[in-house]
C-alpha cells in the first residue's frame, strides 16, 4: 500500500514551515505537491489497497489539510467553511492524480502527467475571506 504516513509528514512539514503571509492556496498546494512527491517516490512499494484502508488514509490528509488551512484563516463560519472547502479539493485532486497514475501503470513517464492533474485544481480552490 502507499506510505500513508510519508505522505501525511511531507504535507504537514510543509504546512508547518509555511511562511505565515503564504497565502491559503499556494500553502495548500505546495503540501499537496509534497504528498504527491511522497507517493510517486515511494512508487516501488506501490500496490491496491482495499477502498476502506484509502478512504480512510484520505480522510486522515483531508482533516490534516483542513487542520492547518483553519490556522491560517480567520476564526468564524467563513474562514471554517473555506478551510474544509480547500483541503477536500486538494486531497480530491490528489488521490485522482496519484489514483489514475498507478491505473495508467505508476511508470516514472507518467509523473508529469500525474503532476499536471494535480494542479488543476488550483483555479478551483477559494481565495479565502
Amino acid at each position: 500500500m502507499p506510505d500513508h504516513d510519508a505522505a501525511l509528514g511531507s504535507a504537514d512539514r510543509v504546512f508547518i514551515t509555511a511562511h505565515p503571509s503564504e497565502q491559503v492556496p499556494s500553502v495548500a498546494l505546495r503540501a499537496g505537491e509534497a504528498a504527491l512527491r511522497s507517493y510517486v517516490e515511494g512508487r516501488p512499494t506501490l500496490r491496491a489497497a482495499p477502498d476502506t484502508v484509502e478512504g480512510v488514509a484520505v480522510d486522515r490528509l483531508r482533516r490534516l489539510f483542513a487542520r492547518h488551512l483553519g490556522e491560517r484563516l480567520p476564526d468564524d463560519a467563513a474562514g471554517t467553511l473555506v478551510a474544509a472547502v480547500t483541503a477536500a479539493a486538494v486531497v480530491a485532486a490528489l488521490d485522482l492524480a496519484v489514483s489514475e497514475w498507478l491505473a495508467a501503470g505508476g511508470e516514472p513517464d507518467g509523473v508529469p502527467v500525474c503532476e499536471e492533474r494535480f494542479r488543476a485544481v488550483a483555479p478551483l480552490l477559494p481565495l479565502g475571506p
